[in-house]
Order: structure tokens, then C-alpha cells, then sequence
């Protein structure tokens, strides 16, 4: 640790002596978050969970930011997350002023920053919008949650977003390739992920007679990878919802469809990429905090894989009580039912108790 700190402090005195002036006007945070969770699962098809429970962290966020003004107003910074292996999560610098913002590197899309959904007012993990795969084997070949398949996560992305009009807010971005972390790399072999990523989205925000309400969509749309089966359809997809938030209750639901992604010539007739809803209610009183929710999912699956349709609906209850300033425990249980065509159906219960530590 100290030739860590030796190292550092030469690198800090080294840029020190070519930095401008404003440099000792950054403003620098570090903060983050621990979960930790226990699982119990119980569910027909148990083969890859035979044992039924399990115990990890769910999530781990160690968040540096350091942001700094000029004098003529532009705002600029820089962000770093890490995760449970101190791996890059989010590591993104942005500039921005009255013309809105752009964010270069690893950062969220539109389809993740704009759309509002019924998941907001879900708490503990988010129920079915949060770690099911930790105690649930899904089947089939439906969504197995609220997220399109041309969801790009942290890839390393171009963004721009507009200031907010009235409410209003529109993001734009591009990404070179899906996969998590640098995509701008050259890609000397196929690696499964999407090419050419573009996506928009928008959302009004307001609050109307003591109702703050949150609407938001946004469309995606990709090239398939390069190593993807003879006639391949593009990766898309859209997703809109809302939710709305008074005394203490909130509520929201969203739509999403992938379209025909992941279908090809091979697939034959009758495929296509899978669409779901979600609907969900909260209330927050003093520490307490509940949510209770309903996803919906299906796929229609191609001719030649065995057509019919596979199907998924999760009901989930969430609730969580604040101990102290940043610490929480929070439980919920999830049942699911798949009736699927593709494969074999599964039907089963997950409950979950966990505890929260963010600073």
C-alpha cells in the first residue's frame, strides 16, 4: 500500500505542475453502496439449484466523481463506479452548459435513463426487475424481465441529452458495439454483441396539484453481430410507461416489445422478439417502504424451432424499513409461472431477506 500511495502522490505532483489553475477548484466525492442477501427457492425444475437457497452480495458500488465549472459556465466531470471485483461498471467524463450534455464512455442508454416504469415503486431488489436468477431457473424463452433485448447496458457509448423544456428531455446515443466495458475497440472476431447501436429516447417530468408525475419512452435498434445466423433481423425494440407518485403512494406501468429480434431464416414463420407489460403500486410511510407488482411476458417462437408460444407472469412483493441513515433490511418473495411451448414449463416461489449499508 505505501509504494501505492508513493506512486500516486508522484503522479499527483506531476500533474500538478501542468495543470491549469482551475484544477484545484474540483469538487471530489466517493460514495457506494453493499447489499447483502439470502435466498430461499423452491420451484419444479430444480436441477441447476438443486440446493435451493444461496447467500452473496448482491451488489457492491464503490462511486468516485469529481466535477468542476468554468468560468464561463461550462460543467464538466468525470465518473468511476466499481463493482463486487473492483471491475469498471460506469467510467464516463461529460461536458456540459445551456445546450444540454455529452457523456463519453461507459454509461447507461436511452433505454435504460428515459422510459418510467411500475418498477419504481418496487423496493428491496425491485422484485421482478431484481435478482430472481439467484434462486429461479427461467425456462423458456420469453422475457424474464422489463428490459428490451436491444438494452446496451454500460457499454462504451457517445451521449448527448438535451436540457429540460417544460418537463421535457430527449437523449441520443451511439455505441459501436454492445458489450459491457471499451467497444470502441476494433472487432477482430465476432463476439456476439450487436453492432452499430442507436438509440433515442424522451420523458416529461412534472409535478401537477401535488402529483409528480414521470412519462417516458425510448427505441433502439441494431446490426447483428457479425458471427449471427443467415438472415439475422436487426436487434430492436421500444419500451414507453409512466409512473405517478402522491402522499406517500406511487404506481406505474410500461410496455415493451422487441420486435422480430433474434428471429432468423432459420427460425422459420411465426417468430419475433418477445414483448411484456408490468404494472405496480407503493407506499412510503416514516422507514416503511412497500411495493407490490405484476409482469406479464411472452415469445412467439419460430416454425422451425418447434413454434407455439412460451409465456411468463411474476408477482412480486417487496418491502424494506430504514434502521439508520443508510442502512435498510428489506425482504420480498416472487412467484412465478411459465407455461412454455418451446420447452418444459416451471413454476416456483423465491423469498429473500436482505441488508443494505450506502454511504
Amino acid at each position: 500500500m505505501k509504494k501505492v500511495l508513493l506512486g500516486s502522490t508522484a503522479v499527483i505532483g506531476a500533474a500538478m505542475m501542468f495543470a491549469a489553475p482551475a484544477s484545484a477548484e474540483w469538487e471530489t466525492t466517493i460514495g457506494g453502496f453493499l447489499k447483502a442477501e439470502g435466498w430461499i427457492g423452491d420451484q419444479d425444475v430444480d436441477d441447476a439449484k438443486p440446493r435451493g437457497y444461496s447467500f452473496g452480495n448482491d451488489d457492491f458500488e464503490l462511486q468516485i466523481k469529481a466535477r468542476n465549472t468554468s468560468d464561463n459556465g461550462l460543467t464538466y466531470g468525470v465518473t468511476l463506479e466499481l463493482e463486487n471485483d473492483f471491475a469498471s461498471d460506469e467510467a464516463y467524463l461529460y461536458i456540459g452548459s445551456d445546450w444540454g450534455q455529452i457523456t463519453l464512455g461507459a454509461q447507461d442508454g436511452a433505454t435504460d435513463a428515459m422510459p418510467y416504469s411500475g418498477d419504481f415503486s418496487l423496493v428491496a431488489t425491485g422484485g421482478y426487475d431484481g435478482g430472481l436468477d439467484a434462486a429461479y431457473d427461467f425456462q423458456g424463452t420469453a422475457p424474464a424481465a422489463p428490459d428490451l433485448a436491444a438494452d446496451t447496458g454500460d457499454s462504451a457509448k457517445i451521449i448527448y441529452r438535451s436540457p429540460r423544456f417544460s418537463g421535457f428531455q430527449v437523449q441520443i446515443n451511439y455505441a459501436p458495439d454492445g458489450s459491457q466495458g471499451n467497444s470502441g475497440d476494433s472487432e477482430i472476431a465476432p463476439n456476439g454483441s450487436d453492432d452499430d447501436v442507436f438509440q433515442i429516447g424522451a420523458n416529461w417530468v412534472e409535478t401537477i396539484n401535488g402529483f409528480d408525475i414521470g412519462v417516458g419512452g425510448a427505441y433502439s435498434t441494431s446490426s447483428p453481430d457479425a458471427g449471427a445466423g443467415a438472415g439475422t433481423e436487426d436487434t430492436e425494440g421500444y419500451m414507453v410507461g409512466f409512473n405517478v407518485g402522491f402522499s406517500g403512494f406511487t404506481g406505474g406501468a410500461s410496455y415493451g416489445d422487441n420486435q422480430d429480434t433474434g428471429c432468423s431464416t432459420a427460425s422459420g414463420p411465426g417468430c419475433d422478439g418477445g414483448n411484456f407489460w408490468e404494472v405496480a403500486v407503493g407506499y412510503s410511510t416514516g422507514p416503511f417502504s412497500i411495493g407490490v407488482g405484476y409482469f406479464s411476458s411472452e415469445k412467439d417462437n419460430g416454425a422451425a424451432i418447434g413454434g407455439g408460444t412460451d409465456e411468463l407472469e411474476i408477482f412480486s412483493i417487496t418491502g424494506q424499513y430504514s434502521l439508520a441513515p443508510g442502512l435498510a433490511l428489506y425482504t420480498e418473495v416472487n412467484f412465478m409461472d411459465e407455461d412454455n411451448d418451446s420447452t418444459i414449463d416451471n413454476d416456483g416461489t423465491a423469498f429473500m431477506l436482505g441488508a443494505s449499508a450506502s454511504f
